[in-house]
């Protein structure tokens, strides 16, 4: 493949994936509206937020955890699943069942797209057989 032809497709990625996303200020954080969707076709929402010394935090703000109890998906798998995510995409284990990462400013965009990730496995939970 030539230069021209993989410089033209990461060009073409770079703007048609940077407008699907949307942000948006709130009190203390910026709400990052994701291309991403859930399993009944909301966005994924993930919320960006300063902290000291250039650090960030990327947070779902425990919305997968809260989307999939709604759905009927027991308290005990929901728990079992935020666990797994937050080992296989290196989070933060927080009190509730939020999706979180901290670090550096320098690792934004890969901490929207692990957060996105875990979102999207715990909210695959809605796929699974459940107890009514």
């Amino acid at each position: 493949m030539s230069t021209l032809v993989r410089n033209h497709i990461k060009n073409d990625l770079e703007t048609q994936l940077v407008a699907q996303f949307e942000v948006r200020k709130l009190d203390d954080q910026q709400l990052l509206i994701t291309p991403l969707l859930y399993p009944d076709s909301s966005h994924v929402n993930l919320y960006v937020e300063e902290l000291a010394e250039g650090r960030i935090a990327v947070t779902d703000n425990g919305e997968a955890a809260d989307y999939v109890w709604v759905l009927g998906v027991s308290e005990t798998a929901i728990e079992d699943r935020v666990r797994r995510a937050r080992r296989q995409f290196r989070l933060l284990s927080v009190d509730d069942d939020g999706l979180r990462f901290e670090g550096s400013r320098d690792h934004l965009a890969e901490a929207i797209f692990d957060v996105a990730a875990a979102v999207q496995d715990v909210a695959s939970l809605v796929y699974q057989n459940r107890d009514y």
